[in-house]
């Protein structure tokens, strides 16, 4: 079961976030390419060749898709700078940072 979050909740959540976290993140994971980009204040994931769908946070560094079941988790380094992302879809999916 998912946790939801209020949109004053979400948006109180993110607002930290935003300013630490780059506005886009490419991570290769399995061989698939992910890209994690921030529009306006929505964060959006998108694996190559899908459309991008947008996260919604449930913990500073978890978030979830509402279009289907998937967890995006960043791991972050001492600075919290976003290093890497696991993605799971049933199967966990991590991917490094692509500099």
């Amino acid at each position: 079961m998912k946790t939801l979050i209020t949109a004053a909740a979400l948006a109180a959540l993110c607002a930290p976030m935003s300013a630490q976290w780059p506005s886009h993140l490419t991570a290769g994971a399995g061989g698939a390419i992910i890209t994690v980009a921030r529009d306006g204040s929505r964060f959006m994931v998108q694996m190559a060749g899908q459309p991008p769908f947008e996260i919604f946070a449930s913990s500073e560094r978890e978030f979830f898709l509402n279009s289907f079941d998937a967890r995006v988790t960043f791991e972050v380094d001492g600075s919290g700078r976003a290093t890497a992302i696991v993605m799971n879809m049933g199967t966990d999916q991590r991917g490094t940072r692509i500099p």
